[in-house]
């Protein structure tokens, strides 16, 4: 009762708060546990649009991808979404750093050539 309660105040905050349609909240926690479909609403306010949660239902709703499908019963959580936005970067191994700056070298000399020419 209490959680709901904060999670209530933390939405008043939003000055788009009495006309808002969003069923996901990005200043609740409990986003995570609630499912959206991509034909439901987003969250409208221009400094949340960096949020995990409101970049990826863009993008699903952008690009058309059906990826909870729309005649699912239980639709897409929010905390698969932050998911699907937040993945871990790519590290590239040693051999791949060498690769790339021998390629950025070669790219300097050839530049050097040209000028010489």
């Amino acid at each position: 009762m209490r959680e709901s309660h904060l999670e209530y105040l933390a939405m008043r905050e939003c000055f788009r708060f009495y006309g808002c349609t969003a069923p996901l909240c990005p200043l609740t926690e409990s986003h995570k546990q609630q499912h959206w479909w991509r034909f439901e609403d987003i969250c409208e306010r221009l400094d949340m649009r960096k949020h995990p949660l409101v970049k990826a239902q863009r993008k699903i709703v952008k690009h058309g991808w059906d990826i909870a499908g729309e005649d699912s019963e239980t639709g897409i959580s929010g905390a698969e979404l932050i998911a699907r936005e937040t993945k871990p970067k790519k590290v590239l191994s040693q051999k791949q750093i060498d690769g790339l700056a021998l390629g950025r070298i070669r790219l300097q000399q050839a530049r050097d050539k040209r000028k010489l020419e």
